[in-house]
């Protein structure tokens, strides 16, 4: 699907590509900056475990050095107020992102339908003749609004990659060989989910299949009410489209349970990693606790991006 929405955003002539840029450098300056604010968390916690005292990771040595150029002291107080500008610039850049990815989603849902409509009007009779009219009205009212969310979808996967990226590399700077066995972990976590991944995909093939059958059904008798009346067809064409409609239910069911056990099993291998990670980091790497709190509040804000991830992977 993502392919297939590329080429029509790319090579279909939708031709907007700066609020597209735009929206791509707010995403990276979102990511760039959640990994910046999270390295911080270090020198918290080392400051508030010894209060007065040079902290013993680079991290806190290096922004030390770089609070005393810039003539700041290296507090408590301070750290926390930096962490809070960090934090009041994510947010702005969240909101202007979202506010640019709305407009830049209802711009090519705009493109979309309206390109449609061009090209069903100056479409040759001859295409209406082979053409169901159910199948034209749902493409218009149905697929395109899907086909205009892909662009926040896509921007969400983006985003949601940035941030696991700059995460990582935060915590990489942080403890390296914790952060490898934490990567490793969550590449095993991944190739496990693939066999729910590629179960999604097939079943969501035969779901958008069988939602189009059950809207063109829906389209037709309605529109052709009159012609099901006069010729006593009710009762056909109800059998007619409760099989439809009982093919779908059926399907996204299975859909649905599909998503449901991946979230479970992912959520608990996820928990298990966080478990693996504080006794790899206390008992064996014997690093300090500040070290070991921050790449676990880093790993507890990644769960639900690497969720997200995996379940976007299914559409």
């Amino acid at each position: 699907m993502y392919a297939d929405f590329w080429r029509l955003f790319v090579g279909g002539g939708y031709g907007r590509l700066r609020p597209v840029l735009l929206l791509g450098g707010l995403s990276t300056a979102v990511a760039l900056l959640e990994g910046f604010n999270v390295g911080l968390l270090v020198p918290l916690l080392e400051t508030l475990a010894s209060p007065g005292q040079e902290g013993g990771h680079w991290i806190s040595r290096t922004l030390a050095g770089v609070f005393d150029a810039l003539g700041i002291p290296f507090k408590l107080v301070t750290i926390v107020l930096v962490l809070a500008v960090f934090v009041l610039a994510i947010a702005a850049l969240k909101y202007l992102r979202m506010i640019v990815a709305g407009k830049v989603t209802e711009g090519f849902l705009l493109w979309l339908r309206s390109k449609y409509m061009w090209n069903l009007l100056h479409a040759d009779m001859s295409y209406f003749h082979s053409e169901k009219l159910g199948v034209l009205t749902d493409t218009l009212i149905t697929q395109t609004p899907r086909a205009g969310g892909t662009v926040k979808t896509m921007n969400d996967i983006l985003v949601a990659l940035g941030t696991l990226v700059a995460y990582l590399v935060a915590a990489f700077l942080i403890a390296p060989v914790l952060t490898a066995v934490a990567i490793a972990m969550i590449l095993l976590v991944s190739v496990g989910m693939q066999y729910y991944v590629n179960r999604a995909e097939a079943l969501g093939v035969t779901l958008l299949s069988q939602d189009r059958e059950y809207q063109v059904a829906a389209l037709e008798n309605l529109s052709g009410i009159h012609v099901v009346k006069t010729f006593a067809q009710e009762r056909f064409r109800w059998a007619s489209f409760d099989t439809k409609a009982q093919a779908l239910r059926g399907t996204a069911y299975r859909h649905i349970k599909n998503q449901s056990q991946m979230v479970v099993i992912q959520e608990v291998a996820l928990f298990a990693l966080i478990g693996a990670i504080v006794v790899i980091g206390v008992s064996v790497l014997d690093l300090g606790m500040a070290v070991v709190v921050a790449i676990l509040f880093i790993l507890y804000r990644l769960m639900p991006r690497i969720s997200g991830l995996n379940v976007s992977r299914q559409g």
